[in-house]
């Protein structure tokens, strides 16, 4: 399963198009979702991707994608699973961040409404936007990053969206116990 927050321009998601090649390898359609303005945007950009394997005799050669729309905060469950997504302010839009059990993932943010932050009570594990040291009118920053990790008494806070600004080997030296930046690869366990 896929899942897309708002995005700037149709063509944003081309990296996550990639994963789309699973289709093929599965013979079943990936479920995605989006809220509806992102689902419109992405139907757009890629409609043959939400065509039906029957559009083309059965045959998986493209992606096949099963859109499911998110509308506001809500709790999806999954087997085994209960997986949360809740609105977050991203400036000039809207975003969605995404809660799994304990763990957090909070992108393309700038904050939160108080029902969102709520949400977030109890997590443990926060990967969290922090494109710079300054402020920004639509991504987090160094200073408030670290102000909401220790508001949500997280034990590990990984800082993603880093702009080229921030120097990965800097950040590790500076950051305090717990906060560590992202990198290509990163593998967390929760």
């Amino acid at each position: 399963m896929l899942f897309f927050t708002p995005m700037v321009t149709p063509t944003i998601p081309m990296g996550s198009m990639m994963f789309f090649c699973l289709a093929r390898f599965q013979k079943k359609n990936i479920p995605i979702y989006a809220d509806p303005q992102t689902l419109e945007e992405l139907l757009t950009a890629f409609g043959y991707a939400f065509e039906t394997a029957a559009d083309h005799h059965g045959q998986y050669d493209t992606p096949r994608l099963s859109p499911h729309e998110i509308r506001g905060p809500q709790v999806t469950p999954f087997p085994g699973v209960t997986f949360e997504h809740f609105e977050q302010d991203h400036g000039f839009s809207k975003s969605y961040g995404y809660r799994i059990g304990d763990f957090a993932y909070c992108t393309d943010l700038i904050g939160m409404p108080a029902e969102s932050w709520q949400r977030l009570e109890g997590i443990k594990v926060l990967v969290v936007d922090c494109l710079r040291r300054e402020p920004h009118p639509t991504h987090a920053h160094l200073d408030l990053v670290l102000e909401w990790a220790d508001r949500l008494k997280v034990e590990r806070a990984y800082l993603n969206h880093l702009g080229a600004q921030l120097d990965y080997e800097t950040l590790k030296k500076e950051l305090p116990a717990g906060v560590k930046p992202c990198y290509d690869g990163l593998v967390i366990e929760v």
